[in-house]
């Protein structure tokens, strides 16, 4: 089993339906997921409560934090604390799964490495439109250091008390977790042998 976790502050809702889709149709219902919500403002929130409600899988945790710094960090050490599962994936909400995405990461689940995977950037128009997963058509390829989607052992993640929360914005905080994993002599791997993620 695993539990994935969504970060989110203001983002279009037309983007976190989308995310959200995705994942409702994928092959292996085998995971748990939790939507923490980081700052919105009021009346956005009105609205995700809304959406949510389409999505009996998901779990909202709403951090009233409004007019603090994202802290993305500190919304992803949430999630893993409620975590009950061998597996803690971290995602973004503004990508769009493959159908096998989660059936896929049950079979790289392994006690001793991180996976993390490689993003398709989609154009700002083809982003917009209305397609299934397969049609979009990728821009571009994410490098091995587009490191935001991972997978860890829970247990290993908690060991290191999660995701260090001195960071505030977006990235570094990614890089910094994939180091202290390396550190304590986990294996990094980028999967990269089909794009399962567009962003």
């Amino acid at each position: 089993m695993i539990t994935l976790v969504l970060t989110n502050r203001d983002r279009d809702l037309r983007i976190v339906k989308k995310s959200l889709n995705s994942l409702s149709l994928q092959s292996n219902k085998e995971f748990k997921t939790f939507l923490i919500d980081y700052g919105s403002t009021l009346d956005y929130l009105e609205q995700l409560k809304e959406l949510i409600k389409g999505f009996t899988f998901v779990e909202l945790i709403i951090c009233p934090v409004q007019g603090q710094l994202w802290n993305k960090s500190r919304a992803i050490n949430i999630a893993l604390k409620k975590s009950q599962t061998a597996y803690f994936l971290v995602g973004d909400i503004d990508l769009i799964f493959h159908k096998n995405f989660t059936q896929i990461v049950k079979q790289l689940a392994n006690p001793t490495e991180v996976h993390y995977f490689q993003y398709g950037f989609l154009s700002r128009e083809e982003s917009l439109k209305e397609k299934e997963f397969e049609a979009y058509e990728v821009d571009f390829k994410g490098n091995n250091e587009v490191t935001g989607t991972t997978l860890f052992p829970t247990e290993t993640l908690m060991g290191v008390h999660g995701y260090d929360e001195f960071y505030h914005g977006w990235g570094a905080e990614d890089t910094d977790i994939h180091l202290r994993m390396k550190n304590l002599g986990m294996k990094v791997k980028f999967y990269e042998n089909e794009i399962l993620v567009k962003h």
